[in-house]
């Protein structure tokens, strides 16, 4: 999933000068056709196979999301709203490659295009709340935020009558931004997988629990047997 936006911007490069002159040419003219329509249709196809998974039996469910579970992984699946976010995630790659790529001699509509998708996604999340803890969202829509602030700042430091000395002080804010930003998210992910850690500690030791329990009730109905057995024989002994 992550590696959508470069497959599909390396396509769409490849697909403004196509030729099948020699081997060579025609396998990547192929590879960028196929590339193409994967990436237009990915979007769509993540939508529909979820939807179509609600309807069938749990042993169905059970291997569809052994086949696509990594589509929503963290994702809250129970909320309708948070289902659209693959698609969300695959259709701003596609716009965001195809405003850069046929957009060029219109500057100002790509600014304005750009930045409402990039709103719109950060709206979606603060209101559909796609994931399944409250941390896992608020880093993300920290993450939207710190996206939307480059966007802006890009398009804004690109303007020549800003001097020198406030294009050096921009620039080193955006690299105290983007520096805070990998810290928190580092630090989000070692919280989760050391959560996780912790889950699967409860877990084993929880069977190991359950494991001495059933232990210790075999235990106890094999003493109760004995003394049982060493009852009747003592009962055969003095009757004798």
């Amino acid at each position: 999933m992550e590696c959508f936006f470069e497959i599909f911007l390396a396509a769409f490069m490849n697909a403004y000068d196509m030729k099948t002159g020699s081997l060579g040419d025609f396998t990547n003219s192929t590879l960028t056709v196929v590339a193409l329509c994967v990436c237009f249709n990915l979007p769509l196809f993540v939508l529909v196979v979820f939807l179509e998974q609600r309807t069938k039996s749990e042993e169905e469910k059970k291997e569809f999301w052994r086949k696509y579970g990594v589509f929503f992984e963290g994702v809250d699946t129970k909320k309708y709203g948070a289902i659209l976010v693959c698609t969300v995630f695959f259709l701003r790659r596609l716009a965001f490659v195809l405003i850069a790529g046929l957009m060029t001699n219109q500057p100002l509509l790509q600014i304005i295009l750009i930045l409402l998708i990039q709103f719109s996604v950060l709206t979606y999340i603060g209101k559909y709340m796609p994931y399944d803890n409250k941390i896992s969202n608020r880093i993300e829509i920290f993450n939207e935020l710190c996206i939307s602030f480059f966007l802006v700042y890009v398009f804004t430091f690109q303007n020549e009558a800003l001097e020198g000395p406030t294009r050096i002080k921009m620039g080193y804010f955006a690299i105290s931004l983007i520096i805070f930003n990998m810290i928190v998210n580092f630090i989000m992910c070692l919280w989760r997988t050391g959560y996780e850690l912790y889950l699967r500690g409860l877990k084993l030791l929880n069977q190991f629990r359950g494991y001495r329990m059933r232990l210790q009730k075999k235990v106890g109905s094999l003493t109760c047997l004995e003394k049982l057995i060493r009852g009747k024989i003592q009962e055969g002994g003095e009757m004798l």
